[in-house]
């Protein structure tokens, strides 16, 4: 699935709305997903498809992060395998239409995109995401091709990532660092992306 075109992802996504609604399956916001009626809202279609897809993963990354954080202490940097699975199904929805909620998932398909995270992106000693890992590898992930603009909205992104405070504040070579680094993120997952299809 790494690399697939989003609009092939859509197809996809677009059948599950038909697959397993008698069978075994997982609808979104049950079980299998620790989302609660309030945070579905978040993920609102409308509100989605004004924000460009680098604006929207950070949009649902934060939100994720935030709740880990609310209910475990942990780092406002960094979520789980099922929370990128989550974001990525989410996005998708949102790309195709779907609305949030009582959409049936069959279980192959939920665990088929959580094995491509778990393989794909790389975690933390902890089991954990990090926000500069997860950004570029979802943007790859979801686009078969990342134009300049999304490429150097993710090194803004980034930047701003590192820093927590406004890019203007710091001094030339400190932001050409940032940008050197951000860079080399997104040249690696670009370069095993390229290498791995």
């Amino acid at each position: 699935m790494f690399g697939r075109s989003l609009l092939r992802q859509a197809v996809d996504v677009k059948s599950w709305s038909h697959l397993s609604l008698s069978g075994p399956g997982v609808a979104l916001g049950e079980a299998r997903s620790p989302a609660q009626p309030s945070q579905v809202s978040s993920y609102s279609s409308s509100a989605s498809s004004r924000r460009s897809l680098v604006q929207d993963l950070k949009y649902r990354f934060r939100i994720k992060a935030a709740q880990k954080h609310e209910q475990q202490g942990r780092g406002l940097s960094r979520v789980t395998v099922t929370d990128v699975r989550n974001i990525w199904m989410y996005r998708l929805m949102s790309e195709v239409g779907l609305p949030s909620y009582n959409v049936e998932i069959s279980n192959e398909i939920v665990l088929s995109m959580e094995e491509v995270v778990k393989n794909k992106i790389p975690q933390d000693e902890d089991g954990y995401i990090q926000f500069e890992e997860f950004l570029p590898h979802l943007v790859f992930l979801m686009r078969v091709k990342v134009t300049p603009q999304d490429e150097e909205e993710m090194v803004i992104e980034l930047m701003q990532h590192y820093l927590q405070c406004n890019l203007f504040d710091i001094d030339e070579s400190a932001r050409e660092e940032l940008r050197s680094k951000s860079l080399k993120i997104i040249q690696s997952v670009r370069d095993k992306v390229v290498t791995h299809q």
